[in-house]
């Protein structure tokens, strides 16, 4: 496997720079420090960008131990004189070590450090489609910007945001925005692409804000003719400081001599940046990589009318689970065992075992008996929707919404699979399965046949009561 890395050095010492690594003496308990200066060569940082692992070594040198400490964190440092040791990043970003070494005198008299990069995120779902292969993008201008940022009453604020441009990546800060859509607009200007009515396109891109964003817009068009348009479609960044693909696919093609691509904000926070990398367009004839299927529309959670919302906002629910065995022997897990965390809207848990793939062998449930009911008649009908994140493949997961104690008169019980990254389950205008009155009900979820260890986050249930 090719490994790729970045480093600088940079030593912090006193008196001569010496190279040498094993120098042919060294001072025993006498009161001199090791002179950092002659290690120089002996540690050294690897990065393996196709994994994001960094490896840490130190080699050549006799009567001292390395001591690291990796982007300042000294509680953390590995104080153990450990000569090779691997740190995995997620998130793309520089980083340094600095680095000692330990004799029989105490701490070297300075240090090294070496800086190095991770390149790219690896991201939490979909990544996006091909940056390099037949990505009309990759020779596109963009760096040609404009921006048109207003207030409440549509006039221009006097401090516009500057975008920067590094490498592919854009960068947007600003400090105030309209409420309204078409308030916060960026646009990509003059790019130099065309396009063509008859054919098919894919595109995607990342974006990471440092905050949430109820709906904001992309939309590609020609250049002088707004109207003219390849994509014009609204999204939410559900997650502030998380990289996220946003992307679209089968559009129908234009005829376009210049095409531009215009975010549009408004409606977002105040002092807001965003990060927008990874652009691609592609014909979708073209195209290696799937999609993931389009995520179905959440109902508002925070609606007045979810009747969800008071029960995560007084956490009036009790958890409840059993995971079976082939021949569904209780295997003897409790709630906690599956690390349960809840906040607010999000509902957090761990799978404990890999069971069987098998529907109803691993069950987890929210029963609502802390003195909060939500009552329905037989002809009541609802509107749901509920928010999915996975951190692995998911084989089979049930959602099941259902009297308290009537397993057989619920709303609705389906299995479905369910790709790494976010689905959304939604329900529009069902009925009790057996039109049956329900005092009080429970939500159950089964996700039978999950790997041991898959994080799973339920958020922002939404019931409205038709």
């Amino acid at each position: 496997m090719k490994k790729i890395f970045k480093y600088t050095a940079s030593v912090l010492m006193m008196g001569f720079a010496l190279t040498a690594c094993s120098p042919e003496s060294f001072d025993g308990a006498n009161g001199n420090l090791p002179s950092i200066s002659e290690f120089e060569d002996c540690f050294n940082v690897s990065v393996d960008q196709s994994t994001n692992i960094a490896t840490f070594t130190f080699t050549g040198a006799k009567g001292v131990t390395p001591y690291w400490i990796v982007d300042g964190d000294t509680e953390n440092a590995t104080r153990s004189g450990a000569f090779s040791f691997t740190k995995y990043w997620r998130k793309k970003g520089d980083h340094k070590v600095e680095c000692h070494v330990m004799g029989k005198n105490g701490m070297s008299d300075g240090s090294i450090t070496k800086t190095f990069t991770i390149e790219k995120t690896k991201m939490n779902g979909f990544g996006g489609f091909d940056t390099e292969n037949n990505n009309i993008l990759k020779e596109a201008k963009l760096n040609d910007f404009s921006t048109w940022f207003a207030n409440a009453g549509w006039t221009a604020f006097a401090d516009q945001p500057t975008p920067k441009y590094n490498n592919g990546e854009i960068t947007l800060h600003w400090n105030e925005v309209g409420p309204d859509r078409w308030q916060g607009q960026f646009a990509l200007n003059n790019m130099g692409i065309t396009l063509s009515e008859g054919k098919k396109y894919d595109f995607s891109c990342i974006i990471t804000s440092t905050k949430t964003h109820g709906g904001f817009k992309i939309k590609i068009c020609q250049q002088d003719n707004d109207d003219n348009i390849l994509l014009d479609k609204d999204f939410k960044i559900t997650e502030a400081g998380e990289p996220k693909c946003f992307y679209a696919t089968e559009l129908d093609g234009i005829d376009a001599s210049n095409a531009k691509i215009v975010f549009d904000f408004g409606g977002g926070q105040q002092d807001t940046e965003v990060l927008i990398e990874n652009l691609v367009l592609v014909e979708s004839d073209l195209n290696k990589i799937e999609a993931p299927s389009e995520l179905a529309a959440e109902f508002n959670y925070n609606d007045d009318k979810n009747l969800w919302k008071q029960i995560d906002a007084e956490q009036a629910y009790e958890e409840g689970c059993y995971f079976g065995t082939a021949d569904w022997s209780d295997m003897g897990f409790k709630p906690a065992d599956l690390k349960s965390v809840h906040q607010g809207a999000k509902h957090t848990i761990t799978i404990p075992v890999t069971t069987v793939n098998e529907q109803w062998h691993a069950q987890y449930s929210l029963n609502l008996s802390k003195g909060i009911a939500l009552p329905f008649a037989g002809t009541d009908k609802i509107d749901f929707s509920c928010h999915i994140t996975t951190s692995a493949n998911l084989p089979g997961a049930t959602f099941k919404l259902t009297q308290a104690d009537n397993d057989n008169n619920f709303f609705f019980a389906d299995r479905i699979a369910i790709k790494k990254g976010e689905w959304v389950v939604r329900y529009e205008n069902v009925p009790l399965s057996k039109a049956e009155d329900a005092a009080n009900i429970k939500f159950v979820f089964d996700f039978a046949g999950a790997e041991e260890g898959t994080e799973i986050t339920i958020s922002n249930i939404t019931i409205f009561k038709k």
